[in-house]
């Protein structure tokens, strides 16, 4: 039996406070999301992301929020969905102080053929 692995980007060089559009994972068989944020300057409140995760593709809920540090800095993360996920969101807080933050977002699916 193969895996698949496909990457859906959901958040790409973003620099405002926003939620990512859903990302439909109900036809997989496990979801990971891997998130990097990049701060620019030493910031008074951290640059953070949550994972909406939704078990009906309708309600989603929350799992974190994942700060960054405050000093300047590229922070990763990667964090498993569970199985029976239908969709999943990223989102976005900028940081307070400093320059700005960006955040790239993607989530690796996996499927076996």
């Amino acid at each position: 039996m193969a895996v698949t692995k496909t990457p859906t980007t959901a958040l790409n060089a973003v620099t405002t406070t926003q939620t990512s559009s859903a990302v439909d994972i109900s036809a997989v068989d496990a979801a990971t999301a891997y998130v990097k944020i990049v701060q620019v300057g030493t910031a008074t409140t951290a640059a953070t992301w949550t994972l909406q995760i939704s078990p009906d593709a309708s309600a989603y809920y929350n799992v974190g929020p994942f700060a960054a540090d405050l000093p300047a800095g590229s922070y990763y993360w990667e964090v498993s969905i569970p199985s029976d996920a239908k969709g999943v969101k990223i989102d976005f807080t900028q940081q307070v102080g400093g320059t700005s933050s960006t955040i790239t977002a993607q989530i690796g699916t996996y499927l076996k053929t």
